[in-house]
């Protein structure tokens, strides 16, 4: 009867200790889980975010193009095609950001290896234009060490006569002669907050007087030129949000203009556009909250630049 007991009694007591080690458990779990979880996003999605088996050489078992329709240049932008010469295998990527802008799509977070462009191309004859997609991937140490075309055509582009494709960033004055106008370069800066409703950049989202003076400066660049060599669109952001995010706004903001105007008559094949999301500030506020005084402190920081070049 007592060892009937004194069995019962351990029996007990090994239950109770394992619904106390229950919770501990889970606890501990838990907490392996939210670490496991940390180290993923400080690592990146994985090494790649479209291509498949990316390698510590930077190359690829397959190389995957996203959906040209997923870019955030929408149609695809101008390159400057003496930077894009320049690219080869070990630029870092502050170097390709340099050369090439940001990417054009979504590539994650953390130590991506690979960066998407969407470029537009006019054909030799003057007449038609290209899309094309670039990739650049990257090897373990995060340098570009492999280079690739869709479709592989577009390669030649980079191999075309220098005056087959618009000049886009030739504004250096040429000297003047007698069989030539004077080469003349003019910037126009509009603040952002005049043309677009605040955090927006489509064009259903410019203001009436947004609409006018994107107008009046097409026009105003047809009276003042003969020939336009070259017209950059640089858009801006505050520091106001991610990074990310005023990439985007500020290339997005940059695009409509260009569409605007293309609709105003400005051949589309002299433009480039690119954005600088919140690198370049005019005006430094104190603050941190996105409270009113700061974002009416911020304003001159959105804006949009127009840089044209031609003859006068």
């Amino acid at each position: 009867m007592h060892a009937q007991r004194n069995g019962k009694t351990h029996r007990a007591k090994m239950s109770m200790n394992r619904k106390n080690r229950a919770p501990a458990l889970g606890a501990r779990a838990a907490m392996a889980a939210a670490a496991f979880s940390a180290a993923a996003l400080l690592g990146g999605c994985g090494t790649s975010t479209v291509s498949r088996d990316v390698m510590g050489d930077g190359t690829a078992g397959e190389v995957v193009f996203p959906e040209a329709s997923s870019a955030s240049a929408k149609g695809g932008i101008f390159p400057n095609v003496d930077n894009l010469r320049q690219v080869g295998a070990g630029v870092t990527k502050g170097q390709l950001y340099d050369l090439l802008g940001a990417p054009h799509f979504a590539e994650g977070i953390g130590a991506v290896r690979e960066w998407d462009y969407l470029f537009q191309f006019r054909a030799v004859s003057g007449t038609g234009v290209t899309t094309c997609q670039y990739k650049v991937l990257f090897d373990k140490e995060i340098l570009a060490r492999t280079f690739h075309w869709k479709p592989a055509s577009c390669a030649e582009f980079l191999n075309a006569p220098a005056m087959a494709i618009p000049p886009m960033m030739a504004l250096a004055p040429r000297p003047e002669s007698s069989s030539s106008s004077p080469r003349a370069v003019k910037t126009s800066s509009i603040g952002a907050d005049g043309l677009f409703r605040f955090g927006k950049h489509a064009p259903e989202d410019l203001l009436p007087e947004g609409q006018r003076r994107i107008a009046a400066l097409a026009a105003q660049m047809q009276r003042d030129f003969k020939r336009l060599s070259s017209v950059r669109i640089t858009g801006h952001a505050d520091r106001l949000g991610t990074a990310a995010e005023n990439d985007a706004l500020s290339v997005s903001r940059a695009q409509t203009v260009r569409t605007l105007f293309v609709q105003s008559g400005i051949p589309e094949g002299v433009m480039q556009v690119r954005g600088e999301g919140s690198r370049r500030p005019v005006v430094a506020c104190p603050g941190s909250a996105a409270k009113a005084a700061l974002v009416a402190c911020l304003q001159p920081n959105r804006r949009v630049e127009v840089e044209v070049a031609g003859e006068s």
